[in-house]
């Protein structure tokens, strides 16, 4: 099914594409036989609507047709006053009403050619109109009438401008011939016609007029729910197999090529916008602490290739369709209202990703449980996608890093170490005491650089579990207290720690990721007495839960990070290429891009800001030798199902 073919099911045009013709003939033929009157539908044949683009139906049969009106018989016929065409504008002028909104309500009214009582029911589609009833052309032959009192119980439905006024109906229909631009002789015809009882024109009482127009009342009710009623079993069987069709080409995409995945995946979503009021589609992807635009654009300039995630994930909550605010959509490149958007979040820890369809334009209640459904079918074969092209991405770097850095550093290292313990052997330097110790001291710290390459290096096939992310950070804490003292400074616990926070992820990669953190503010901390006497200098952790996320936060004051390395912390060495006053190099710079990859895999981030203190002299400053560096590490708060 393409788009054209569900939307011709989903959006009908007229009566017509609803019910089928045979069933319509029925409907009219049998209103029109149980009332003796005639009955048409009067619906658009193309979307722009004129009066010669609006066709009708009446009954099939002569005698139960609208124009079988024996009056209106013989005002159309040839050697009547050959007036059908002037009756027919008159039909479609009261449907252009419905359609142009200036009236909304069945109608009982007097028809402007003749004046004869006439009847309206419009019947519509999801506020549309795809068609109108007549059923009238009623002749009422009572003497005396006070029209107001006698239909003030239909009131709400008539158009009293159109309705006799003082006169006997007969009387107003033969005012109405004597206006008439025809001929005199066609006139005097007339008049003689509805004189002459013995042609039958058919007229009825006041109270057969308000029995009639009640049952058409009732009969226009029922028509109306049963087109409701085929619509929307109609509209939810091509829903569903449109779905199935995105979700059959969806899952046909080749994966071998991304670019090829994502540019199929904007053609499909390029028909989206052949949906009434969708005026443009973007698709993003997670990647790590952004959402990026990789599908291509073609509707329009306006957009923003990257968001952030901690700006996404508060305003798209994970399987909704929801609304934005114009402000807010102005973040995302969009610079109208009627901004949408659903964001996926499928699995958690190293198979998490996620997905965000945005819309430009106008969804109606009715269609979007429908969208809802359709951008869950394309975020999880795109979730899919990504995991699949992640893993090959990550298999590729895991052999890449294994190249680069285990050729380049650990076995070096390894053989440094080597060179080490046996110099330390020589007799010379066991018996100096400060030789020995900086020897100890180099090779200790040989063995953390080995340390961080295998955290780098490791295999993420650590089981994923539900854990108390708390206990995880007390651990570390705890742990870490004897280096802090040895360092030396102090450790303290900030606001209000809560018992309880669980995530989900591999625990045991989250507690080294912490603990290189922990060690990286302990290990850049300044390790002499505060200037101010208040004792050692402090590393401060404090806990904070908001949007979904549970964070810990690390701040420390001592050597910083310059401006400039801060937009690439991914970059291997980038701690361990700042030193210290001492000039010497304080770590490896492997356990912070280690620490980023865990948070990320898992669904969280790591964000880090290192900024001068007030205290710190110009010196200082542009050494980075009296800084204020504060690390947030989030992840995602676990909830069951």
């Amino acid at each position: 099914m393409d788009m054209q073919q569900y939307l011709r099911l989903a959006s009908p045009l007229n009566v017509l594409d609803v019910l089928e013709l045979p069933i319509l003939d029925n409907f009219l033929n049998g209103y029109s036989f149980a009332l003796g009157s005639g009955i048409c539908v009067v619906y658009p044949s193309v979307p722009k609507i004129t009066l010669e683009t609006l066709d009708r139906r009446d009954a099939r049969d002569t005698e139960a047709s609208r124009t079988f009106r024996p009056l209106c018989a013989y005002w159309r016929a040839e050697n009547g006053c050959n007036q059908d065409q002037h009756c027919i504008d008159a039909d479609k002028c009261e449907v252009f009403k419905y359609i142009d909104r200036t009236q909304s309500k069945p109608k009982l009214y007097c028809c402007t050619p003749l004046g004869l009582w006439d009847m309206t029911f419009p019947l519509r589609i999801e506020s549309n109109i795809i068609g109108v009833l007549f059923g009238g052309q009623i002749v009422v032959n009572d003497t005396t009438v006070n029209w107001k009192q006698e239909l003030k119980e239909y009131d709400e439905f008539i158009d009293w401008a159109t309705c006799p006024d003082g006169k006997t109906h007969i009387e107003h229909i033969k005012t109405k011939i004597e206006n008439q631009k025809i001929p005199e002789h066609q006139k005097t015809s007339l008049n003689h016609f509805m004189s002459d009882k013995s042609t039958g024109y058919e007229s009825i009482s006041v109270e057969d007029l308000k029995k009639r127009f009640g049952d058409f009342l009732k009969f226009g009710k029922i028509t109306q729910e049963l087109l409701d009623e085929l619509h929307k079993a109609r509209k939810t069987a091509a829903e569903q197999q449109l779905l199935r069709d995105y979700d059959e080409k969806l899952e046909t995409l080749d994966l071998t090529n991304s670019a090829f995945w994502w540019e199929e995946c904007g053609r499909l979503l390029d028909d989206l916008t052949e949906l009434p009021g969708i005026t443009a589609v973007r698709l993003y992807r997670r990647a790590r602490s952004r959402y990026v635009c990789e599908v291509p654009v073609r509707q329009g300039a306006e957009i923003i290739r990257r968001l952030p995630t901690r700006d996404v994930i508060p305003v798209f909550p994970a399987a909704q369709l929801v609304s934005v605010k114009k402000d807010i959509a102005a973040n995302f490149g969009f610079k109208h209202d009627n901004i949408w958007g659903y964001r996926s979040q499928t699995g958690a820890g190293s198979e998490s990703c996620s997905t965000l369809v945005i819309f430009q334009g106008t969804i109606p209640d009715e269609r979007r449980r429908f969208i809802a459904d359709l951008c869950k079918e394309v975020c999880i074969a795109t979730d899919f996608a990504l995991l699949f092209f992640r893993e090959r991405d990550v298999d590729r770097q895991y052999r890449l890093k294994v190249d680069l850095i285990g050729h380049s550093i650990r076995t070096p290292l390894q053989i440094l170490q080597f060179d080490l313990e046996q110099l330390a052997e020589t007799p010379l330097i066991a018996e100096t005491a400060e030789l020995q110790k900086k020897i100890s001291n180099g090779m200790e710290r040989i063995r953390d650089a080995r340390e961080d390459v295998q955290l780098l290096l490791e295999s993420d096939d650590q089981a994923v579990e539900v854990f108390n992310f708390v206990d995880v950070v007390a651990y570390v804490l705890g742990s870490m207290e004897s280096i802090a003292q040895n360092h030396p400074c102090v450790i303290v616990k900030q606001g209000t720690w809560l018992g309880n926070i669980l995530v989900r992820g591999n625990r045991y990669r989250v507690q080294r990721a912490l603990t290189c953190l922990l060690d990286n503010a302990i290990k850049y901390s300044f390790y002499t007495q505060r200037r101010d006497g208040g004792g050692l200098y402090e590393v401060r952790v404090w806990f904070a839960v908001e949007d979904g996320y549970t964070k810990v936060t690390m701040r420390n004051y001592g050597i910083g990070i310059p401006e400039a390395k801060l937009a690439n912390l991914r970059e291997y060495g980038l701690r361990g290429n700042v030193p210290d006053k001492r000039k010497r190099r304080l770590g490896t710079g492997l356990g912070l891009p280690f620490a980023i990859d865990v948070f990320e895999e898992s669904g969280g981030w790591i964000h880090i800001t290192s900024i001068p203190a007030i205290s710190a002299t110009e010196e200082e400053r542009k050494t980075y030798l009296r800084y204020i560096t504060t690390v947030e590490a989030a992840m995602p708060i676990w909830k069951e199902n």
